[in-house]
């Protein structure tokens, strides 16, 4: 499978660091609540169920206290639904514990909701027409087929199972999943094994069928490029974001940890990290968290560390600080802007 062939991308990123604020976690679940984003478990010296809330403005990371807490676990999901409530979904604690147990987050109080049919960790979650479903995807125990796709309807507290149509995705876990439109979105890269990984190089395109309780999915595109195993994602105007994560081939450099990707023209673009940050800090983006800030054009990224490919666990963290990058201007000399602070 041939390289891809990139161009720069017109649009450039700036990358900042939170100098004040460290954040010694890797493979936690986050996402944004009433202007803060809620951070909850993941693994430090140890698993956790600590709840924080890091306000992106000033720089505050605070603990939260909260009632009835999840147990503490990794590699689980945290995904805004309706009435400005978080659902947590799955994670696991100690090897081969994968957890199918379901909260949801309201205030500072947890509720216990429907479980999922088996258990999941490292799969990915989407929110869905505006917080009234949760789609995840992933790989769990004993999944077949038609289990690896899940969707929550948050009025009923009830699990469907979706049916693959016209093309069918691997059991994939890691991978990359995100909404283009209501009831459509695309997924990439993942891992197909985690002991000796078979990597998933594709991109798939998908439409949920609610009533019918499918989804259907097109094969877009295959490169080198979306075999990326704990990638994250967004998509502006047809451009999909594609940031971190780990490729069997070679190590992500400075050029490629943050390219994108378009949709229309099947063409990838590279981006420039930013010398500085990349010669002082070389940040690991795998085990980290993505969230999208509300003026759309700013995103987040929270913790993460390095994992090695075929093992269960990750080794060290390397990326302790939160970070966040958004599209920048253009210095005279038509390179990325970067700021610290």
């Amino acid at each position: 499978m041939p390289p891809p062939k990139f161009t720069v991308d017109p649009t450039p990123i700036e990358v900042r660091v939170d100098e004040n604020t460290s954040l010694e976690l890797k493979f936690a679940a986050s996402a944004l609540h009433h202007g803060k984003i809620i951070i909850h478990g993941g693994l430090a010296q140890t698993r956790t169920n600590q709840v924080l809330s890091y306000d992106y403005i000033t720089g505050q990371m605070t603990p939260v206290e909260t009632i009835n807490p999840p147990s503490a676990r990794m590699c689980h999901t945290l995904t805004p639904i309706a009435n400005g409530q978080l659902l947590m979904v799955g994670g696991r604690g100690r090897p081969h514990q994968t957890f199918a147990d379901v909260y949801k987050l309201t205030d500072n109080a947890w509720v216990q909701m429907k479980s999922l049919p088996n258990g999941r960790s490292r799969h990915s979650a989407v929110s869905v027409a505006n917080g009234n479903y949760v789609l995840i995807c992933g790989d769990g125990d004993g999944c077949e087929k038609d289990d690896i796709f899940q969707m929550y309807s948050v009025e009923q507290n009830t699990w469907i199972s979706l049916q693959q149509e016209h093309e069918v995705i691997p059991p994939v876990s890691s991978s990359s999943m995100v909404m283009t439109g209501e009831y459509t979105g695309v997924i990439y890269g993942g891992m197909i094994e985690d002991v000796t990984p078979e990597i998933n190089y594709s991109i798939y395109e998908f439409e949920i069928n609610i009533a019918n309780h499918q989804i259907r999915l097109t094969k877009l595109d295959s490169n080198l490029q979306f075999g990326r195993i704990g990638s994250q994602s967004l998509v502006k105007e047809n451009k999909l974001y594609i940031i971190g994560g780990i490729l069997k081939e070679k190590p992500t450099d400075r050029f490629d940890s943050i390219i994108t990707y378009d949709l229309i023209r099947k063409q990838f673009s590279s981006t420039d990290f930013g010398s500085d940050i990349w010669t002082h800090r070389s940040p690991t983006m795998i085990g980290f968290n993505l969230v999208t800030l509300p003026d759309q054009n700013q995103a987040c990224i929270v913790g993460g560390g390095e994992a090695a490919i075929g093992r269960k666990s990750p080794q060290k963290v390397t990326n302790p600080q939160s970070a966040d990058y958004h599209h920048g201007k253009r210095q005279d000399s038509g390179r990325v802007k970067q700021r610290d602070s």
